[in-house]
């Protein structure tokens, strides 16, 4: 049966590997993460065991990302594949734990279907960002079997299993921090190892104590994760403990934990992104806290009689503990992937009251038409739910559809407009979150991104540096303003702006090739020629990286290390006629003859001609010097006299003038030469 649920919640999630990667975190993640496109290798692990990168410290999680890309590229089918096995594994091993503990096979084979066939899943599974989710959990449930294992058996070799996948689990995702505390509700409920006092019904101290202090190495491990994980996230501004007040935080915590509840019951209206309350109404909270204080009377009360209710109860409430929001992270106000781990508790309480509720055999016919018709529903929600996680427009405006002022879903819409090449489309949207949210850096550097993207280089500009005084540490905000400072020929801020941004984000090698092109034009060449190579090294495949790393050998006085280069550049973009114009120059006119090669110079020159249709002076003037290197001076002062007449028509004076010097050259029977240096 194990087996045969993984399957089905697989082939239930097949339809992911159609899904695409998602602006919101997968760019961040994957696409512009150079340490991750290289795949697994040791400077990739120890920047995963180093780095809290995107506000977190989860290094398994990050290699498991590189292990995709050198598995499957980047491409997002095999990505979205795997998290779909790994929650059918997660199917499968809860199916499996949960008849280890209690013996009950279909209450288990209920509460396990519901797991992995709940619509609230689904953005833990169709989020290859989320892949922490799905791989903690491997690792969350599999303690739980080898405590299972200790608790029947003891023994080192087991608990040293419970330490070890503890401990991978916290580096896949630290909100598994609360599986101490979880491991005492087990000790309680099925396990029986509590002895409880007969007037309270509550565990005997001694008990207590002594099932306590068996776990300190595993609250040892929690503390040093929550103390790593607030560092990072900290370090990098995702906490704001001071953004929100404590009050509405708090009661935001109250009505988000009720929220949950009410979509593990009926998961409607599911968004990517709940935004944050500017104000939690009284009658709000009144209601979520009469629902919660309710649950949590019956539960108490029932204790003795039903103690898999508050097993169940407390196990939601303090496994939802670390993401509730009491210290907020991030702008959600909640999330549907907090509720993965979380929703075990709900299910099993749910699903074992109701069993011993229904004894008699008609009602077990009710039983499990119920079952069978909430599970049916549950598929064809999860479906439904699947098909807005397809792509980022689709997500995103359902995001917008089913919330009210969500100035987050607005700012991804938009950046998805961009990204589909509709700039004028992302326009309103981005503009619609900067008045939702008059602090957003984010959208305030997107906006400026379009406007730049439109040749209106003075707006962009000005939201740059609006975005950059709200956050100085937003590295997007500091790249566009790089490009934009780059667009206008300022390189000096170009540099400024880059150096921000490459500091900010080591990892991107996109972010370094800028800087280095920005010193090329800036005539810094030993510095273009430092980051160029960090460019490379972090994506080998970039010919518009290559092409300026040749420019900067040049500039260097390096002809045979800039002809390397511009030869990668053409194997990689056989179709950028700079290149051959520039590798062309160097083999007809260097000034080490060791570089002069006219035939080559010729053929070069002439596929950078044959690209532009003969349209482009300054190639058509590298032809002529490549013909006069190859002694074909009749043919040079041909194809001078071409370039000449070319530049005149459109206005290139500076470039026609050069090209009559040329042209006194190649009629006396000569070819220009670079001057030594």
């Amino acid at each position: 049966m194990s087996f045969t649920l993984g399957l089905l919640t697989f082939l239930l999630y097949l339809p992911v590997r159609q899904a695409q990667f998602l602006v919101y975190d997968d760019k961040g993640y994957i696409l512009d993460n150079g340490f991750i496109q290289h795949g697994l290798n040791q400077d990739m692990i120890s920047w995963a065991m180093g780095a809290g990168y995107m506000s977190n410290w989860h290094p398994l999680t990050w290699m498991s990302h590189a292990l995709d890309c050198q598995l499957f590229g980047l491409t997002p089918r095999g990505p979205h594949l795997v998290n779909a096995f790994l929650h059918s594994g997660n199917t499968a091993l809860l199916f499996l734990l949960l008849v280890s503990l209690t013996g009950a096979f279909w209450r288990s084979m209920v509460v396990a279907a519901l797991f992995g066939w709940h619509p609230t899943h689904v953005e833990s599974v169709a989020w290859v960002s989320e892949r922490k989710d799905v791989l903690s959990t491997f690792f969350f449930l599999a303690t739980l079997l080898a405590y299972f294992r200790f608790s029947k058996r003891g023994g080192w070799i087991s608990w040293l299993a419970v330490v070890i996948f503890f401990a991978l689990g916290l580096m896949s995702k630290p909100m598994l921090v609360s599986l101490p505390i979880l491991l005492l509700l087990l000790d309680f409920w099925p396990l029986k190892r509590m002895t409880l006092n007969k007037n309270t019904g509550l565990p005997q101290r001694d008990v207590f104590l002594t099932l306590l202090r068996e776990k300190w190495p595993l609250m040892v491990m929690s503390a040093v994760s929550c103390m790593i994980t607030y560092y990072v996230q900290w370090q990098e501004g995702a906490t704001q403990p001071l953004a929100v007040d404590s009050t509405v935080r708090c009661l935001n915590a109250l009505i988000s934990c009720a929220g949950y509840i009410s979509k593990l019951f009926l998961p409607i209206h599911l968004a990517a992104f709940y935004p944050y309350p500017k104000s939690c109404g009284f009658v709000e909270v009144l209601l979520s806290g009469i629902v919660l204080g309710i649950i949590t009377f019956f539960a108490i009360s029932r204790r003795r009689q039903h103690p898999y209710i508050i097993t169940g109860w407390l196990w939601f409430l303090i496994s939802l503990l670390p993401v509730i929001g009491l210290i907020q992270v991030g702008k959600q106000a909640m999330a549907d992937r907090y509720v993965y781990i979380p929703s075990i508790g709900i299910f099993v309480a749910l699903v074992w009251w109701m069993a011993e509720c229904f004894q008699g055999a008609n009602s077990r016919r009710w039983l499990v038409t119920l079952a069978i018709v909430e599970l049916a529903f549950c598929v064809l929600m999860t479906r439904q739910e699947m098909g807005y996680w397809m792509d980022s427009i689709r997500l995103f405006n359902r995001a917008i559809e089913v919330t009210r002022e969500n100035g987050m879903a607005e700012r991804s819409l938009g950046v998805a407009y961009i990204y589909a090449g509709k700039s004028q489309e992302s326009i309103p949207h981005l503009e619609k979150a900067i008045q939702y949210d008059d602090k957003d850096s984010q959208s305030m550097s997107d906006l400026g991104f379009c406007y730049a993207m439109q040749s209106k280089h003075s707006l962009a500009t000005n939201l740059f540096s609006r975005a950059l005084s709200v956050n100085p540490r937003n590295p997007k905000a500091h790249y566009n303003f790089g490009m934009s400072c780059m667009a206008l020929g300022d390189y000096s801020n170009a540099v400024l702006q880059l150096k921000e941004a490459a500091q900010l984000t080591p990892g991107v090698g996109e972010v370094r090739a800028e800087l280095g092109k920005a010193y090329v034009g800036l005539g810094e060449f030993a510095s273009a020629s430092s980051e160029l190579a960090e460019a490379i090294r972090l994506n080998p495949g970039n010919a518009e990286t290559c092409f300026n790393m040749g420019l900067a050998q040049e500039g260097l006085g390096h002809p045979a290390e800039a002809c390397l280069y511009y030869s990668k550049a053409i194997e990689l973009n056989p179709s950028d006629a700079r290149v051959f114009n520039n590798l062309a120059w160097i083999r007809c006119s260097s000034a080490d003859p060791t570089m002069l090669n006219g035939r080559e110079a010729v053929r070069l020159a002439t596929m950078a001609c044959e690209l532009t249709g003969y349209k482009a002076s300054v190639y058509l003037g590298t032809l002529a010097n490549a013909h006069a290197s190859a002694g074909n001076y009749s043919e040079a002062v041909a194809v001078a006299k071409q370039a000449i007449q070319q530049a005149e028509a459109s206005g290139q004076s500076d470039i026609a003038r050069r090209n009559q010097e040329l042209l006194g050259i190649y009629q006396s029977g000569r070819t220009f030469r670079e001057a030594a240096r």
